[in-house]
């Protein structure tokens, strides 16, 4: 039976924490926010966690997040490039402190000096969407290509993001389904769930259901 329901493709849209060691502060770091629909250019404002444990950190006993974010902010200035990375998302989300586009720029830029790859997909989505810039598609691909080169699959996805709707460049979908599949191959369940779209409408690839079924259940397994 073909498949018949309509999916959308989707694309990272928040900035993305790290893992990092830190006096008071344990824990995985993981995605701030979720995605952003990818059928249209327009992209939602980003709305934070309230709970911060959630986005992956445990304060223990009082700590309050300004005690976190002063905590971060030593080690950056130390040079620890996760901690720079991480205090740039507590900026750009105001995480124990005014939120501030311009400090949360620097403190990526420092942190992509450095190679990192997980801030230049950080300043890609900045410039993805406008966020204390002026959106700049031509500069989000920019990073994000260094970001994906480097294995950064959130990046992966929002070069496809951009190839699929003719974003700042000419619009090649099959352009879009490598970017995709190579997230895919890495198990990123945006990745497969775009490959998958792209098989199910047949655009960028030769249309095939079987295909499209079998990555979107892959992405499934993993939600």
């Amino acid at each position: 039976m073909p498949i018949t329901q309509s999916f959308r493709r989707w694309a990272l849209s928040a900035v993305v924490l790290m893992s990092l060691s830190v006096p008071g502060l344990v824990g995985q770091a993981i995605h701030a926010d979720s995605v952003a629909a990818a059928s249209t250019a327009s992209i939602p404002s980003f709305t934070p966690q309230p709970n911060f444990t959630e986005a992956g950190f445990v304060l223990p006993g009082s700590r309050k997040l300004s005690d976190a974010r002063k905590s971060i902010e030593r080690a950056a200035e130390k040079g620890d490039v996760a901690a720079q990375v991480n205090l740039a998302v507590f900026y750009m989300n105001g995480w124990g402190t005014r939120q501030n586009y311009a400090a949360a720029l620097y403190w990526f830029q420092s942190a992509a000096k450095s190679g990192n790859a997980l801030a230049h997909t950080n300043l890609g989505i900045l410039y993805f969407n406008g966020w204390g810039v002026t959106r700049d598609y031509d500069e989000a691909a920019r990073n994000f290509l260094f970001a994906a080169d480097h294995g950064e699959t959130g990046a992966m996805i929002n070069l496809g993001y951009l190839s699929d709707g003719g974003l700042g460049t000419t619009k090649d979908q099959a352009a879009a389904a490598k970017w995709y599949r190579q997230a895919a191959k890495r198990g990123d369940p945006l990745g497969q769930n775009n490959l998958a779209d792209l098989y199910l409408r047949g655009e960028g690839v030769e249309q095939s259901d079987t295909a499209a079924f079998d990555w979107f259940q892959k992405a499934a397994t993993q939600q």
